[in-house]
């Protein structure tokens, strides 16, 4: 969909795909040699039965979109994150090297590929040991890359959260994932996601599910990460509704988050450990509560409302993904 107009946006192309709820898309931009040019692509992970990894190419844009190609190594997965990227252009950041990371797949909790081909990932790596239902991926190169398997100068991090517990692993060798710290937490409902601080200090944890367990009001912990053997949380935050937050994204001292049922949050970030709720926008203006309805988790909770939000348009623009209504397109004042 082409956004240069927020008032008209148009579809620009569509791609077909197994019939699913539920995808997530992930875009690597790369220098095409044999062109001299500027490619990209998008993968697209879902959960469809044999829906596979589509790799979508976007070179051709704002004419068209078209399937380049679609891994079948895997059949259905959850979520995908790719590392050292500048994930408001999909540039790899200089002198790292980018990584495909997909989680929940049917081959394991966690598959690593290698984007050397972009169109072509190559399965280098696999961790099995527990489902992952998303991960945020960091090169390290401080003090605490030597906590890494062989006392490392510059250590890759997979933070990982499963559910059951958030995990820090150790995936500078993926055919030999380190799980360096496991951490639950009280009232832990389903951990379920998370973003890094500015810097790199910190994670904001997203529990999609312990405003249900606990009947209480939205939760947004703070784990310090200062020691990835021991991680702990520093920081808690209690919002005015029992609307669960999914997923946010960190920009400077600001936390951008799609909060189903409350819209739009921005959360002041600046003091990790004393996050405070700035400004929203209620794309779901019915209620700000979980009501009753199935989860895959085997409990009762509901989703409806703000499901993603991309806030990286060099536009300022704010894109946010509706479950029942779609496309937002709001600009932060």
């Amino acid at each position: 969909m082409d956004v240069t107009d927020p008032v008209k946006p148009r579809v620009v192309g569509h791609v077909p795909g197994v019939r699913s709820i539920w995808r997530e898309i992930k875009v690597y931009s790369f220098r095409n040699k044999q062109t001299n040019r500027w490619d990209a692509v998008a993968y697209i992970s879902t959960e469809g039965f044999n829906g596979g990894l589509q790799i979508i190419d976007l070179s051709e844009l704002p004419d068209r979109v078209s399937l380049k190609n679609t891994n079948t190594d895997i059949s259905t997965s959850h979520t995908l994150s790719i590392s050292n990227l500048d994930y408001a252009t999909g540039k790899k950041i200089k002198g790292k090297r980018p990584r495909l990371y997909v989680n929940g797949s049917n081959l394991a909790g966690l598959v690593v590929y290698s984007l050397k081909d972009p169109a072509n990932p190559k399965v280098v790596g696999q961790y099995s040991e527990t489902y992952v239902h998303d991960s945020y991926a960091e090169t390290f190169k401080d003090a605490r890359a030597g906590q890494c398997s062989g006392g490392r100068t510059s250590c890759r991090i997979l933070f990982a959260w499963t559910g059951g517990d958030f995990r820090i692993l150790d995936v500078t060798d993926p055919k030999s994932i380190q799980v360096l710290s496991t951490l639950t937490y009280p009232e832990l409902g389903y951990a379920h996601s998370g973003w890094i601080s500015e810097d790199k200090q910190f994670l904001f944890n997203f529990d999609e599910f312990d405003e249900i367990s606990r009947d209480g009001k939205t939760r947004i912990l703070t784990i310090d990460i200062s020691s990835f053997l021991t991680p702990s949380i520093s920081g808690s935050f209690q919002g005015k509704y029992k609307s669960i937050e999914h997923n946010g994204i960190v920009i400077g001292n600001s936390l951008y988050l799609s909060h189903y049922t409350r819209g739009l949050v921005v959360i002041d970030v600046t003091d990790p450990n004393n996050i405070r709720e700035k400004s929203f926008f209620d794309t779901h203006p019915e209620d700000n509560d979980a009501q009753a309805a199935s989860h895959p988790g085997g409990q009762e909770n509901t989703f409806h409302g703000a499901w993603g939000v991309y806030p990286f348009l060099p536009s300022g623009n704010i894109l946010i993904s509706d479950i029942e209504r779609g496309l937002f397109i709001l600009k932060e004042e």
